[in-house]
């Protein structure tokens, strides 16, 4: 009789690891394939805030920096960290998406003479179907010291 309990106890384990399993990868299934590319609008040497590209799940997209934090500043402690920001993705329906994001400098383009950069990007919520979006993204790109002038790439993941 033991060793049945014990079987019956083994089995009761195993039933309930692959339950929560299955509920843990269900929770995830919504991630899909983020891609695209962005560029600066502006011209001239000031900073620019505003850019524009495309985005699978957005189309052609403009998006806007809302805060900026320098690192080593409050808002912006993750080591190495150039800069932190968070900006509003909008779609051309209006529907948003709004990230919060970490910048590294990683070198320069000897071709270009910009500064060469890693963005480690969080999505956070939004609007219209984008409104309980979650994901991560990766941009690397480039830039002038100035942040004036700059342009990249976005891989990553998003769920909504």
């Amino acid at each position: 009789m033991r060793g049945t309990a014990v079987r019956l106890a083994a089995v009761s384990a195993a039933v309930c690891a692959a339950l929560a399993l299955a509920g843990v990868a269900n929770a995830d299934s919504g991630a899909r394939p983020l891609n695209g590319d962005f560029a600066s609008n502006c011209t001239g040497s000031s900073t620019c805030l505003t850019f524009s590209g495309h985005l699978t799940h957005l189309g052609r997209f403009s998006g806007q920096i809302t805060s900026v934090a320098t690192g080593g500043q409050p808002g912006c402690n993750e080591p190495g960290a150039a800069a932190c920001t968070t900006a509003t993705w909008t779609a051309a329906n209006g529907d948003t998406i709004n990230v919060s994001s970490v910048f590294f400098i990683t070198g320069v383009d000897p071709s270009t003479g910009l500064y060469t950069f890693s963005q480690a990007i969080t999505i956070n919520r939004g609007s219209g179907r984008f409104a309980d979006a979650t994901g991560t993204a990766t941009a690397t790109g480039e830039t002038s010291a100035t942040f004036s002038t700059y342009f990249g790439n976005i891989s990553g993941t998003i769920g909504y």
